[in-house]
């Protein structure tokens, strides 16, 4: 009986230790992110919507008898260039804002070409959600490059 009592003290002083290490993280990731500058904590926020852009179908058609969504085909771009984002956070000067403006431009102009070629999807379609994320995600992205970079100057 005292070794299975040892057995869920040991467990328990497991689990706290885990515990305290993962409250420590968030508690460090937390700061970190509370001293960032306001345009920085747009841009770590405008990560969901382009995550919204990636989840959310982009356009719907009338099949079947229901509603078949389509997703972006493209969008995982958009998890790639979020993720620039947030890395290029930590670097300033030139490169990183030519960099920044360079892959927003590129994902929206692939985007809206897509969209105009009707290479989503059958031509009979109705526009969702999603689009509308789709354009938001790099154009918000590049304007806060823009406002993170003359606030540089």
């Amino acid at each position: 009986m005292n070794i299975l009592g040892e057995i869920f003290g040991l467990l328990k002083e497991i689990l706290y230790t885990i515990g305290r290490f993962c409250a420590g993280l968030i508690g460090r990731a937390f700061g970190w992110f509370v001293d960032q500058s306001l345009t920085d904590k747009l841009i770590i926020g405008n990560t969901g919507v382009a995550f919204l852009a990636v989840v959310l179908p982009l356009v719907k058609y009338w099949m079947w008898d229901s509603w078949i969504g389509v997703n972006n085909p493209i969008g995982v771009y958009l998890i790639f260039i979020s993720a620039i984002m947030f890395f290029t956070i930590i670097f300033r000067g030139r490169y990183v804002f030519a960099l920044r403006i360079f892959v927003n431009t590129w994902y929206l102009l692939a985007f809206l070409v897509k969209w105009w070629t009707n290479s989503f999807c059958a031509t009979a379609y109705f526009l969702s959600w999603g689009f509308l994320f789709n354009i938001l995600a790099p154009v918000i992205f590049i304007a806060l490059s823009l406002v993170a970079h003359s606030a540089e100057q």
